[in-house]
């Protein structure tokens, strides 16, 4: 099984690792092959950054051909909620016949269990201003029977950059503070719960903030939903076998990652990963891993 698993930076090297953590428990493959692909066009110039639609789906639409000429995968993770939003609007996605999955339907499935489970809850979902002007999160919900006033997304600019060079800084901390105050202002009904969903990879690395800020300001039940981990148990099945696996982990980028990213997201996954932890300690940097131009 070879699987790439792609993000506009490296929130979903976490995906990586819990599959090669749940790869060593579940034994369903003689061989895993794990590829990531930083699908970030250059440092300084990301997504959200982008202004117009178009180009982000053209950039996007160069990474993932890139991926299958190069690699040639079993399946497509696209461990970003910002590039799935994105993915419907690439030409890939219209003609391949590789099997890709976005995060954001994992996160919707785990919120809709967790609302049906509670009673008068509310749903804040954080993520991205190109996640969350998708509302791509909010339509999916609704159809799942979600009221659109329980909704509320809260875009939360430049948190994933700054959760990348340190999951636990004051600037981190700053942002969430911030993003948590804008987002409870924007709820118009009475709750007695609250399901937050953390609608990008990235801000998995920093749970333990998110949940010591948001207690501050809610008195009430509340819980977080993290697509990642689902995302990663999507590729086991129940499979009896009891294979030895023979796991592979490599990360390739076009971006320069830093030593401080390095260490930030790579002191996390070292315990229990130590496949991804040396593909991010030693990245294989490509300056033409996929084209792409500037408008």
């Amino acid at each position: 099984m070879k699987i790439v698993i792609t993000d506009s930076g490296l929130g979903g090297v976490s995906v990586c690792a819990s599959i090669e953590k749940l790869a060593y428990l579940r034994k369903e493959f003689p061989e895993l092959e794990l590829i990531f692909f930083n699908a970030l066009p250059e440092n300084g110039f990301g997504y959200n950054s982008m202004k117009e639609d178009f180009m982000k789906a053209e950039i996007f639409d160069s990474a993932l051909e890139a991926i299958e000429s190069k690699y040639n995968p079993d399946r497509i993770l696209i461990a970003c909620n910002t590039l799935t939003a994105v993915y419907p609007k690439t030409n890939f996605a219209q003609k391949t016949k590789t099997s890709v999955l976005g995060v954001i339907d994992f996160g919707v499935n785990l919120a809709i269990e967790e609302y049906y489970s509670k009673q008068n809850s509310v749903i804040i979902v954080l993520g991205t201003p190109t996640t969350i002007n998708s509302e791509l999160y909010q339509q999916k919900l609704i159809m799942k029977g979600i009221e659109e006033k329980k909704i509320i997304g809260q875009p939360c600019f430049l948190l994933e950059s700054e959760i990348q060079k340190n999951p636990f800084s004051s600037k981190v901390s700053e942002l969430i503070e911030r993003f948590t105050k804008e987002a409870i202002q924007k709820i118009s009904v009475d709750y007695d719960n609250v399901i937050i969903i953390l609608g990008c990879t990235h801000y998995a690395y920093s749970i333990s903030v998110f949940q010591e800020i948001v207690s501050k300001y809610f008195s009430v039940l509340f819980n977080f939903v993290n697509p990642n981990q689902r995302m990663a148990e999507s590729v086991f099945g129940n499979s009896q076998s009891q294979y030895e696996t023979k796991i592979s982990v490599q990360l390739f980028s076009q971006a320069i990652i830093s030593e401080e990213e390095k260490i930030g997201i790579g002191n996390l996954i070292k315990n229990e990963s130590p496949k991804t932890y040396n593909a991010i300690k030693n990245p294989i940097i490509d300056k033409s891993l996929f084209s792409f131009r500037k408008l």
